[in-house]
């Protein structure tokens, strides 16, 4: 049999977390079909959407392409001359100077100077709604000069020409030139060499940086071309020359005419016929200008607000969530009137392009698909579908539902699973505790009645652990229960010799018989002060090895010296001592300590060996299964009786003694020093009875290496 620190070797069955760890991995099924199942589903979504982007987008190209107005349009963009592009408005402003409206119109103005060292500059803005042009120049001046009556229309003071060229009138009588140089801020009225044109309303007004001039102009009349010039005269302020500015220079200070780009109406009603809910179409051009656009990516239709279509549109928010994981953010120049966009520059390299983007708050993806428009086998454009992805949570929202009641069913499954599961694990718990409960009676006392389960979990290792520790508990009350008893024999024997060593003492006559009765005395006093010092030396051991030292020292060195001194000791037996090592041992460790550790265990090797018998000492290296050292083996062995065979009792416990002889003092506490010993060591030690002796030996395994450190 095994006697050991350590307690029962562990078992290799399956643990009770690994059986609850093997049931819910089941529930991995869950989120892992779910999610390939939803990744499979937008993909095919995504793939039919966007081929049947792609044909939409085929179709409207190429009725473009056939139409002569595409043509038109593109070849007037290609020309040289200069172009001011026109926003579309979503109302008309008011032609007050102030120009608070164009803030929500999100337009970009053209800088048409930039502002030199003297505060001078000017920036253009124009936009167009139905068939009125508005135009808002905003211009820096340190120093505005109103136009004097005495004196020349064009000089001495500062003044904005407008150039407006009818193409549907012929010769001098379709171009207009009008002059703007006010006598003060206010309205302004639009008068040309041909006479005043009541079409055109303008309006001066001062601002703290110069002034702006707000102009309404119909259409029509710049259908040919549309002409800008700033003048800042300040021949009345000395050492100044004047200056002009306008869009490009022109030696006579004539406006420069240039082409008005704007959307146009034509294109959109053309790409309207290919528009789809939530689609929006556009027509660049190389510059990336927005030439026409139809549709818009808002919401979708109406949505019922029953329950089915609420949870409907809720399993639509958890896909749209999911498959927007990995989409790119939609770019945005800041400019609604371009496209300059990663799409929009490869498709104007000869390649379609569809990529998948997010939109801005998020919620939602856009499929866009671009093409290249070709007139004349020159790329001269980009045309350019986008279309919101709200369609797929009604494409799939039944597919959707499917998927999740089988999700449900399969969590259904699972769940009652491992409530049988947990309720098996529950009612046996359970009966371990009414076990538990059993082993006490009411009064206190430890009964000993404990059914240790079978199984080979962590609850049956805790059923036997618990059978064991009540064993051990009863033993211990067995004995706290006879200590009295035990202890009083042992003293009872002493204080009678000292007793009546004391009164035969006083009657003894003879010096002879006075100094029997003293040494008879003094045996008794003997006696007591070993059962008192047998019951302190435990308590103080903790004590001294917590103030004990390690060092360095040769452990075959240190055994050989050891076993050289037992041999002078032990006269009356056979003794041997051996190490199998011919070089040294070095160990970290308390010399004194395994010096007490030996002489405990010799100790009680004598105890329980006969006269004559065999009594050993050995030290080995201790080699595990690869082979490998792991350890220093410092073993004791004695011929004699065999260790008994008593399930629940450790010989290494307090208060646990298998002597029968009553001729010494021994409380059961010499091994109780040994174990302490070795576990300072982070050693082990274990008690086997040896056949080939016979007899018992026992085994210290000290580890390979140590901590190095002063004090433990």
């Amino acid at each position: 049999m095994v006697w050991g620190i350590n307690g029962t070797r562990p078992r290799h069955d399956m643990r009770l977390r690994y059986q609850l760890l093997s049931v819910s991995m089941v529930l991995l099924l869950l989120p892992w079909g779910g999610y390939h199942l939803i990744q499979k589903l937008e993909a095919t979504l995504r793939d039919i959407q966007q081929e049947n982007l792609r044909r939409a987008l085929l179709l409207a190209r190429s009725r473009l392409i056939r139409s002569e107005r595409i043509s038109s349009v593109f070849s007037g963009l290609n020309s040289q001359v200069g172009q001011l592009y026109a926003y579309p408005l979503a109302f008309a402003p008011i032609t007050d100077g102030y120009g608070d409206e164009w803030h929500t119109f999100h337009a970009k103005p053209v800088t048409l100077l930039p502002i030199t060292g003297d505060g001078f500059g000017a920036t253009c803005l124009a936009g167009f709604f139905k068939d009125r042009l508005y135009v808002f120049l905003q211009v820096r001046d340190s120093r505005v000069i109103y136009h004097e009556p005495y004196r020349p229309e064009n000089l001495g003071s500062d003044q904005v020409i407008v150039r407006l060229i009818d193409k549907s009138e012929q010769g001098r009588a379709g171009r207009r030139v009008i002059r703007f140089q006010p006598i003060a801020p206010g309205p302004i009225s639009a008068v040309s060499p041909s006479g005043q044109l009541y079409d055109v309303s303008a309006y001066w007004q001062d601002t703290p940086a110069g002034y702006n001039l707000e102009l309404d102009i119909p259409l029509k009349l710049v259908s040919g071309g549309f002409g800008l010039s700033v003048i800042n005269d300040g021949t009345d302020l000395p050492g100044l020359e004047p200056a002009r500015l306008a869009v490009t220079s022109l030696p006579s200070g004539e406006p420069a005419v240039n082409q008005i780009v704007r959307r146009d109406a034509g294109i959109e009603k053309l790409l309207a016929d290919y528009a789809m809910p939530t689609t929006r179409m556009t027509l660049t051009d190389k510059k990336g200008r927005v030439i026409a656009r139809t549709g818009a990516l808002g919401p979708g239709p109406k949505r019922s607000q029953s329950g089915q279509a609420l949870f409907t549109r809720f399993l639509g928010t958890v896909f749209r969530w999911l498959i927007l994981e990995d989409a790119p953010p939609m770019p945005d120049n800041g400019d609604p009137a371009r496209d300059t966009s990663e799409l929009v520059q490869g498709a104007l390299a000869g390649k379609e392009q569809t990529l998948w983007f997010t939109t801005p708050d998020n919620h939602t993806a856009l499929s866009s698909v671009a093409l290249p428009v070709e007139i004349d086998g020159e790329i001269a454009g980009v045309i350019r579908i986008d279309q919101r992805t709200d369609s797929f949570a009604t494409l799939s929202s039944s597919t959707i539902v499917d998927v999740i009641l089988a999700s449900l069913t399969i969590y259904l499954l699972v769940t009652l699973v491992l409530l049988g599961f947990a309720s098996l694990i529950s009612w046996r718990i359970r009966q371990l505790n009414r076990s538990i409960k059993e082993t006490v009676s009411p009064d206190g006392q430890i009964t000993g009645k404990f059914r240790a389960s079978n199984s080979n979990d962590e609850i049956g290792d805790l059923s036997r652990n618990f059978q064991q520790m009540v064993v051990a508990l009863n033993g211990y009350t067995d004995y706290l229960e006879t200590f009295a008893r035990k202890l009083g024999h042992e003293i009872k024997t002493p204080i009678a010799i000292v007793s009546s060593s004391l009164d035969n003492l006083n009657q003894a006559e003879s010096e002879s018989d006075q100094r029997q009765y003293i040494e008879r005395a003094k045996e008794g006093c003997s006696r007591l002060a070993a059962i008192l010092t047998s019951m302190r030396e435990a308590t103080r051991l903790e004590d001294s090895i917590q103030h004990a030292e390690k060092e360095w020292f040769d452990l075959a060195g240190f055994v050989s010296g050891i076993g050289m001194a037992y041999q002078g000791m032990l006269a009356d037996f056979r003794f041997s001592y051996k190490t199998t090592e011919c070089g040294e041992l070095p160990f970290w460790g308390s010399p004194d300590l395994l010096a007490r550790l030996l002489d405990k265990l010799i100790e009680n090797a004598k105890d329980f060996t006969p006269g004559g018998g065999r009594i050993g000492l050995s030290l080995s290296r201790a080699i595990d299964r690869n082979n490998r050292q792991a350890g220093y083996d410092l073993s004791v062995f004695n011929e004699g009786a065999f260790l008994p065979d008593m399930p629940g009792q450790d010989i290494f416990s307090s208060f646990v003694s298998l002597r029968d002889r009553n001729d010494q003092v021994h409380l059961g506490m010499g091994l109780v020093i040994v174990k302490l010993i070795v576990q300072y060591h982070d050693g082990d030690v274990r008690a086997i009875n040896d056949p080939h002796l016979p007899g018992v030996r026992f085994t210290i395994r000290l580890p390979l290496t140590q901590k190095k450190s002063g004090r433990q």
